[in-house]
């Protein structure tokens, strides 16, 4: 668990942000009321500490004292103040500080919620520099390091393309538009050929005073642009603007390939990623198998202990699955309660014994609602042997699985 130091002489707000943090973002608190609290903590915990949230103006530290004091632990530090003259904010923006915050009400309790989240997620966030300048290239790694970024950088564009073809956690490009061995339109057409805009944000940066290269910038594909020279504030609001846009485009996608009840793939993403599996299997003339999984008697389950039960069979059965077959399956709600797998690299001889396994697992499973007590089984169709299609294959399975519904139920039939 992630531990959080609050320096902060207002109790009641040291408790609200105490309460908050621990509910959303699961952290460990600790409280300092003063620069005096604050140094015992730090020299007794500092290594335990993710991150400080200190409040400027305390009793014994007006001038930043405070936020030294941290840096000197290299803790990164949200500055937090009822009020924010300039003379303060230039103070704030001259020393290393994460971000900071004006308490003006529930919004900025949200802001600084959202700070410390994006602090975390920092830690785990590539960002690769385009830039022919070591001056440039050394003081937006400073620049970035500060927020916890992960910084690549490259000096030319073909050491950019290795480093994108090497490394798919990049989140972020900042390119210059001036390179020795190229320009920034044509490196970002380059990887804008591998890497589409919901994937990879390129904020584009240049010196020159032409108004016209940010427009091409952003009509080749960009997702930004910067024009230097630029105060810090702008690139990590940039960055971080982008970021969040690539995470919920992110998120709305995986919304739409999710089944909302079960938590695994839906039918839709079954057919997106299904086919291009099968094709990779013909290919390397690998061993796969395609499963169609019913659950037997469902509808007696719902009319007898209620569609809320109905749910919980679903869902427990869809945790079996995740269990029982690896990340390189595919398992998908196909509709209704079946399911579908797409095992990749199941030799014959085992998919019956693996398949078996996890129908003997849900018939022992236990299911109790109110005072009654009750257990579901599936029936299970096969096919091993690879046909011309996916789609041949899914229906020798359904036919499979019709043999075993008609047969008796809760077994595998291939």
């Amino acid at each position: 668990m992630k531990t959080i130091l609050i320096i902060e002489d207002n109790i009641s707000y040291a408790h609200v942000l105490t309460t908050i943090l621990t509910a959303k973002l699961k952290v460990r608190p600790l409280h300092a009321m003063d620069y005096k609290s604050a140094q015992k903590i730090l020299k007794e915990q500092s290594g335990e500490i993710s991150i400080a949230l200190i409040d400027f103006y305390l009793p014994d530290s007006d001038k930043g004292e405070t936020i030294d004091l941290v840096n000197e632990y290299n803790i990164p530090a949200i500055v937090m103040t009822a009020s924010l003259s300039e003379n303060t904010l230039e103070l704030i923006q001259s020393k290393k500080v994460f971000d900071y915050v004006i308490k003006e009400g529930p919004h900025s309790t949200d802001y600084l919620i959202a700070a410390v989240d994006r602090m975390f997620k920092n830690r785990n966030t590539k960002i690769l520099v385009i830039d022919d300048s070591l001056t440039t290239q050394s003081h937006i790694r400073n620049l970035l390091e500060i927020h916890q970024y992960i910084v690549l950088d490259a000096r030319n564009g073909k050491d950019a393309l290795n480093i994108l073809n090497s490394d798919s956690g990049i989140k972020v490009v900042l390119l210059d538009y001036n390179l020795p061995d190229t320009n920034g339109l044509a490196l970002m057409r380059q990887i804008r050929a591998s890497y589409p805009m919901n994937k990879l944000a390129i904020i584009g940066i240049s010196g020159e005073e032409n108004p016209n290269l940010s427009i091409k910038f952003l009509k080749e594909g960009a997702n930004d642009f910067l024009t230097k020279p630029f105060l810090s504030e702008q690139l990590y609001c940039r960055i971080t603007l982008n970021i969040t846009i690539l995470e919920q485009f992110n998120s709305l996608y995986d919304m739409s390939i999710t089944d909302h009840l079960t938590k695994i793939y839906n039918r839709r993403y079954f057919f997106e990623l299904a086919p291009k599996m099968f094709k990779n299997n013909l290919r390397q003339g690998a061993p796969f198998t395609v499963a169609m999984i019913d659950i037997d008697h469902f509808k007696i389950v719902n009319d007898t202990y209620g569609h809320m039960a109905g749910d919980t069979v679903l869902k427990s059965i869809a945790a079996v699955l995740k269990k029982s077959f690896r990340e390189s399956d595919v398992i998908a709600r196909y509709g209704g309660e079946e399911f579908s797998v797409f095992a990749n690299n199941m030799k014959n001889e085992d998919a019956f014994r693996i398949f078996d396994n996890f129908r003997k697992k849900i018939e022992n499973m236990k299911y109790k609602i109110s005072d009654s007590d009750f257990n579901v089984t599936v029936s299970i169709g096969l096919c091993t042997e690879a046909m011309e299609s996916l789609e041949d294959m899914i229906r020798s399975a359904d036919n499979n699985l019709y043999t075993s519904k008609k047969t008796g139920r809760n077994k595998v039939t291939l």
